[in-house]
């Protein structure tokens, strides 16, 4: 008797536990469809040349990055762009440049991926969203490499491996210890933030944050806005 009691609390036990599962599993797909979707078509609110800490604070250069920031601007003045391979040559723009430009960007946002398509040449930008190992990239670039999760309602991105050298605004440039973390949130249904801390130990004496906003356009499909074109018609490489 005390046998066939123990067998039906087991049996009530292992019903409760699968039950209790099944709220949990339910729980988290609830709280995964829950996510705002960062879809859509988005413009800068005010394109930028420059990073610009938050609050107006001075830029926190190392003296190596203070004198590399120093010549490309003086170069820059006397219409020298030889510091700037996109000017030059339409090279990549990279991160975070590009998401100062005044062109606009399409977000496909997915389960395993983000996308992030930019008019500008046809940029594309693709952010892992899988549980996987963080790892620095055989052979650095100008995007690195970007991996993403969400948090709440915003969505944390971790770009590295990045090229050295590299421009990340139209004077600053990086090494190749530079580390971006981006925080994207809806502020509201037309309104997208990206919330961006910069890491360079070679560059900056520490980290600073700067912060972009951007509106949501009309959807429809983005024309390539062609670097070349814009040099043969006399217009910046990057749009502002």
């Amino acid at each position: 008797m005390k046998q066939n009691h123990r067998k039906v609390l087991l049996r009530r036990t292992s019903l409760m536990l699968a039950v209790a599962g099944f709220i949990a599993a339910q729980a988290a797909v609830a709280a995964a469809g829950e996510r705002p979707s960062l879809d859509g078509t988005w413009k800068i609110t005010a394109p930028r040349l420059e990073l610009a800490p938050n609050g107006g604070a001075d830029m926190p250069l190392t003296n190596e990055g203070r004198a590399a920031y120093e010549n490309n601007k003086k170069s820059a003045a006397k219409g020298d762009f030889g510091y700037d391979q996109t000017a030059t040559s339409c090279s990549s723009p990279g991160l975070p440049r590009m998401m100062l430009s005044g062109d606009r960007i399409q977000i496909f946002q997915r389960d395993r991926v983000v996308n992030m398509l930019f008019e500008w040449n046809r940029q594309s930008r693709e952010i892992e969203m899988r549980d996987v190992p963080e790892v620095k990239p055989l052979v650095d670039t100008m995007y690195g490499v970007s991996y993403g999760h969400w948090e709440g309602d915003t969505l944390v991105v971790k770009s590295f491996g990045f090229f050295a050298d590299k421009l990340i605004d139209a004077y600053l440039r990086g090494s190749d210890a530079l580390e971006l973390v981006e925080k994207i949130r809806l502020k509201d249904k037309d309104t997208l933030e990206d919330r961006i801390t910069v890491t360079d130990p070679a560059i900056f004496t520490r980290p600073f944050e700067t912060v972009l906003s951007y509106k949501r356009q009309k959807d429809e499909a983005l024309p390539e806005d062609n670097c070349l074109d814009r040099k043969q018609a006399g217009q910046p490489a990057l749009p502002l």
